[in-house]
């Protein structure tokens, strides 16, 4: 998706790719299509995806932010 610049379902497939690294152990690659699934949605000037797929694995921006460093 991210190759062919094919942005329209890329907010929801990473959101769900980051739970699925997350459960398989991988919180690196976690923060990664969750940080990807950010930036979709801004290209795309709606948060409207983002917000149903986090919706369904609300852990994902929980764990996304405990993972920034502080201060």
């Amino acid at each position: 998706m991210v190759r062919g610049d094919r942005i329209l379902e890329l907010p929801t497939a990473a959101v769900y790719l980051a739970e699925a690294y997350w459960r398989a152990g991988d919180e690196d690659a976690s923060d990664q299509a969750a940080d990807l699934a950010l930036d979709a949605a801004q290209r795309q000037g709606s948060n409207h995806l983002l917000l149903q797929a986090l919706d369904d694995v609300p852990a994902v921006p929980t764990r996304r932010l405990d993972a920034e460093p502080c201060g």
